[in-house]
């Protein structure tokens, strides 16, 4: 598993690929290891025909295998998401969420399903229950500032860019943005 995720940070995709279905081989219903391949589906937006029929199969077994790990149903709802299914893609999220209150986790993905379905207001209000849980995730962070100006709160932008500079001043991107 940890070189598959080297092979992802450095931007090996072959290679992490390889490794991921040589992990797939060895433990095809090791948890993390489905999680893995079902994440890698869906950055390849692979929800149609016979890989789409698969990606459904393996996060349906993910659910049955951990019911109560709030990462299965963030899989589920990005499904949906793929699949253009909004309301289904909220329903699911909005319960991850209400059953997972305290996972930074549930609130940044139903965040982005809020905000894909333009729901701007509802999206940066979730995210801000995401950041109060991890103040300190860039990818978190980093989300507020792409939703808040949506939100029409771009007032709260300078402080959120102050304080990701101070974190992450290693990031070409904070820089970026401070310069606009």
């Amino acid at each position: 598993n940890h070189s598959y995720d080297t092979y992802l940070t450095l931007g090996d995709l072959k290679s992490a690929q390889n490794t991921l279905e040589q992990l797939c081989r060895i433990a095809a219903n090791d948890l993390e290891v489905m999680q893995r391949k079902a994440n890698a589906y869906l950055r390849c937006r692979f929800v149609q025909g016979e890989k789409g029929k698969q990606l459904r199969q393996w996060i349906q077994k993910i659910i049955k295998l951990a019911p109560d790990e709030p990462g299965s149903y963030d899989l589920l709802a990005r499904y949906y998401a793929l699949q253009r299914l909004n309301t289904k893609s909220l329903s699911t999220s909005q319960h991850c969420t209400e059953t997972h209150p305290n996972n930074p986790g549930s609130w940044y993905n139903y965040g982005f399903c809020l905000f894909r379905a333009g729901h701007f207001s509802g999206a940066a209000e979730a995210m801000f229950k995401a950041y109060k849980l991890y103040p300190n995730d860039y990818a978190i962070c980093w989300a507020l500032y792409e939703i808040l100006p949506f939100a029409h709160r771009s007032d709260e932008l300078e402080p959120l860019i102050e304080k990701m500079l101070a974190m992450f001043p290693e990031r070409w991107s904070m820089w970026a943005i401070a310069g606009r």
